[in-house]
């Protein structure tokens, strides 16, 4: 898959998107990719090699292949999801698939010249220059990015 079409949508208003984004401190830009380049990337997900990954109560974070979660057999799948849905209740929790770009930038042939090319457009001047417009933050350098997979009974809790 090409790519090396990735770019902003040129009529995205960056300007109501800092104003946006100063009186409320967050914000959603529908559209803010090109259409050829959100079309890119949604061709592209379901292609990735999703590794699950979720919360622990100790702040830390695991990541478990998808092959050695369903290996581990319905008993133990259901014990595990049944303490994660448990603690969501009443904390910060989350569990769905991840792709992480920059830990794949080294992959062999396609998935690591893929990684590396959506890798740099996340950390290239456009986007990093549209980003520092709208949260005034002018030393903004870099930035990280991954491809989310939420599927049946995955999750992210509210969060800031």
């Amino acid at each position: 898959m090409n790519t090396t079409r990735l770019n902003l949508n040129p009529y995205v208003e960056l300007n109501l998107a800092r104003t946006v984004y100063k009186k409320r401190g967050r914000i959603l830009l529908p559209d803010f990719l090109s259409a050829d380049s959100a079309k890119v990337l949604a061709e592209l997900a379901p292609t990735l090699p999703y590794h699950l990954t979720l919360n622990k109560t100790d702040d830390g974070v695991a990541h478990i292949e998808q092959a050695d979660f369903d290996a581990q057999g319905q008993e133990f799948r259901q014990r595990l999801m049944s303490a994660v849905y448990a603690q969501a209740s009443s904390a910060f929790r989350y569990f769905y698939g991840q792709f992480e770009y920059d830990k794949n930038q080294n992959a062999p042939g396609d998935l690591g010249r893929i990684s590396r090319e959506v890798w740099s457009f996340l950390n290239g001047e456009a986007f990093l220059g549209a980003l520092r417009k709208i949260t005034g933050i002018a030393d903004l350098t870099h930035t990280t990015g991954q491809a989310s997979c939420y599927k049946p009974g995955h999750f992210l809790t509210s969060h800031d």
